[in-house]
């Protein structure tokens, strides 16, 4: 990030993001199965963003049916743990 001219208040909230994602269990672009409650149907869900949710002091994943740009690694981590 480009720090020069940024607000101090501006520069905690970089931190703060960064260090948020960073400790978080989920990433950006990580595949799961969520199963649909009504129809019982089962569908591949990525990650899109996440999102720090200060009143119930947790990270919350917003997700999205596209793949997203690092999904690829954690699909290669996938194969690699089912060929051993």
């Amino acid at each position: 990030m480009y720090w020069a001219g940024a607000s101090r208040y501006q520069i905690f909230l970089e931190k703060g993001a960064y260090y948020l994602k960073k400790g978080a269990v989920y990433q950006v672009g990580q595949p799961f199965k969520q199963k649909d409650k009504r129809t019982g149907k089962v569908s591949q869900m990525y990650i899109q963003n996440l999102f720090y949710n200060f009143r119930e002091n947790k990270v919350t994943p917003s997700l999205s049916v596209k793949k997203q740009p690092n999904t690829e690694d954690f699909e290669k981590f996938d194969e690699r743990l089912s060929n051993e």
